[in-house]
């Protein structure tokens, strides 16, 4: 009996080894690279201009997170100086994500959040109330929680804002 267990662990052990190499069935790990996540040409629809990424630091926190915009920075685009599009990656541990989830399941019911579908396990847009150009769609895909925001949008832009992250689950 204990030689047929040790069998069995070897095989599960090479089983699990084989299909992590095989090509295709691995997901490609997520460098941090939230420029390389959407295309100059992809960033255009929302009509940010320039349509060159800028990595914005992040501070040391319990959970590994990026942050990038195109466009203006962030902090002039809020103040009405520009478009301006950011996204921010973050991801952690099962309980970081159970958190996440929880907090956007109260956003949801809450009523000022609208649920979207087809976009990782759960997500959903809203539009500030202090400036009804602003809008975000969030969402969690694998083990990443992602954010989009746009600032002083386009109804065009705001549009194309969900092909983004689209664009965005795809490649994480």
């Amino acid at each position: 009996m204990r030689r047929f267990r040790l069998i069995l662990a070897v095989t599960a052990s090479l089983l699990v080894a084989a299909v992590a190499s095989a090509p295709g069935l691995a997901r490609s790990q997520f460098s941090g690279n939230v420029c390389g996540l959407l295309s100059a040409k992809q960033v255009a629809k929302v009509q940010v201009a320039p349509p060159t990424c800028t990595v914005k630091p992040m501070p040391p926190l319990a959970v590994k997170a990026y942050s990038g915009y195109w466009g203006k920075p962030p902090t002039s685009a809020a103040l009405g100086q520009g478009k301006s599009l950011q996204l921010d990656v973050s991801t952690g541990d099962a309980t970081f994500l159970q958190n996440t989830q929880k907090t956007m399941q109260a956003e949801i019911s809450s009523g000022r959040f609208k649920k979207l579908s087809g976009l990782g396990s759960i997500a959903l847009q809203g539009t500030s109330v202090l400036n009804p150009k602003n809008t975000a769609i969030s969402f969690i895909v694998h083990k990443y929680y992602v954010e989009l925001t746009l600032l002083n949008g386009s109804p065009a832009g705001k549009a194309a804002l969900l092909g983004l992250a689209k664009a965005v689950a795809a490649k994480l």
